[in-house]
């Protein structure tokens, strides 16, 4: 699945409303919707590597230990 940023995201939504008036607001709320999703989703990816990258970066101490 394509994660894309949320300023992109909500620009097409935007784009979108601007180029075909004729939308629906329940279609509106329902890319809105898609778009918030995909938004905490990437929020979540981003927060899970973040803790797995700080967990692979080795503390002075733990270095030590390592050496010995």
């Amino acid at each position: 699945m394509l994660i894309l940023p949320s300023w992109c995201l909500f620009s097409l939504v935007t784009l979108r409303c601007q180029a075909l008036p004729h939308f629906s607001n329940q279609s509106l709320k329902d890319d809105t919707a898609t778009a918030a999703e995909q938004l905490r989703e990437a929020e979540s990816e981003t927060k899970a590597l973040r803790m797995m990258t700080q967990r692979m970066i080795l503390s002075q101490e733990e270095m030590v230990c390592a050496l010995n």
